[in-house]
C-alpha cells in the first residue's frame, strides 16, 4: 500500500477506515461504505475493516463477543496502516463498531502510551453503541485524542434503546443528549436528533437525504472529520452548548423531522 499511495495526489493519499456496527454482514458493510464514498465523495483510500456479525437481529450476544475477539486484528491493521505512506489516518466506527474502536485503541495504548495522538488524525463515532461509563473508561488510558475527534448521537435512535433494554444500561453513548458528561474530552457531539432515516434513526447518517445534504457542504468527508475551516460544524448548528471542553452541537432537521 505504501508504495501505491507515494505516487497519489496529496489529497489522495489519506486512508480512512470503517468499522461497521451490529447486525451487518461482511456484504452489508461493503455496500455501506461504497454508499458513504458515494455520498460524502471521500478520497484516497477507503478499508473496510470487517468483523464476523452473525447478520441476525437475534444475535447481539454473538455480535458483541465477536467485536472483542477482532480487537488483535484492528490492532495490526492499523499499525500497519499506520507505517503506509499516507497523508492522514481516519477512523470512524458505526455502532458496535465503535465499541471495537474504543476497546482496540485502549489495548494499544497500555502497549505504547501517545500512540493514537500520533497516528490518527480524525476519529468519528457514528451512533455509538455502549454504555457512556464503559466509553469513559476504555478512554482513560489515552492521554490525548486525535485533534478531530466526532460524536454522532440521537436521542430518537430506536436501535439504540433496544441496546439500552438488552444490556439493562439507561443510555448508550450514541443517545447522550448532556455532553456534561464528557467535559474533560475535547469532542464534538454531534446531535442530529430532528432527522430521520425513515426507520429506526441508527443509520440517519447514511440514510437521511436531508442531513447527507448538509454535510456534504463539508465537501468531502476529511473536511467534515478534520475541516480546514474549524468553524464548518457550528455554522450547521441550531443550538450549541460548551462544557468544559466538550462542544455539543444539536442541528435542525426539516419540518417534521424528515
Amino acid at each position: 500500500m505504501s508504495s501505491s499511495l507515494s505516487d497519489q495526489p496529496r489529497r489522495n493519499r489519506e486512508v480512512t477506515v470503517f468499522v461497521h456496527g451490529f447486525y451487518n454482514t461482511y456484504q452489508d458493510s461493503l455496500f455501506r461504505i461504497a454508499q458513504l464514498q458515494t455520498d460524502f465523495n471521500m478520497p484516497g483510500t477507503v478499508v473496510n475493516f470487517a468483523w464476523a456479525s452473525a447478520g441476525s437481529p437475534l444475535g447481539y450476544a454473538h455480535d458483541r463477543e465477536s467485536a472483542l475477539f477482532s480487537r488483535d486484528d484492528l490492532e495490526r491493521t492499523l499499525r500497519t496502516l499506520a507505517k503506509s505512506k499516507s497523508d492522514r489516518l481516519l477512523l470512524v466506527g458505526h455502532s458496535l463498531g465503535t465499541f471495537l474502536i474504543t476497546e482496540t485503541l485502549r489495548q494499544i495504548e497500555l502497549k505504547e502510551p501517545g500512540w493514537t495522538a500520533r497516528n490518527i488524525d480524525a476519529l468519528a463515532l457514528i451512533s455509538p453503541d455502549m454504555p457512556v461509563d464503559l466509553f469513559l473508561r476504555n478512554l482513560e488510558p489515552i492521554n490525548s485524542l486525535p485533534d478531530s475527534t466526532v460524536i454522532l448521537t440521537s436521542t430518537e435512535d430506536s436501535a439504540l434503546r433496544l441496546s439500552s433494554r438488552i444490556n439493562r444500561s439507561s443510555q448508550r453513548l450514541g443517545q447522550l443528549d448532556n455532553p456534561d458528561l464528557l467535559a474533560d474530552l475535547p469532542v464534538i457531539v454531534f446531535d442530529v436528533s430532528s432527522f430521520s432515516d425513515g426507520s429506526s434513526n441508527h443509520m440517519t447518517f447514511a440514510e437521511s437525504p436531508a442531513l447527507i445534504a448538509l454535510l456534504r457542504d463539508a465537501r468531502t468527508f476529511d473536511e467534515l472529520l478534520a475541516p480546514d475551516d474549524p468553524n464548518f460544524l457550528l455554522r450547521q448548528a441550531e443550538k450549541v452548548r460548551v462544557s468544559n471542553q466538550a462542544i455539543a452541537i444539536q442541528v435542525s432537521g426539516p419540518s417534521g423531522g424528515s
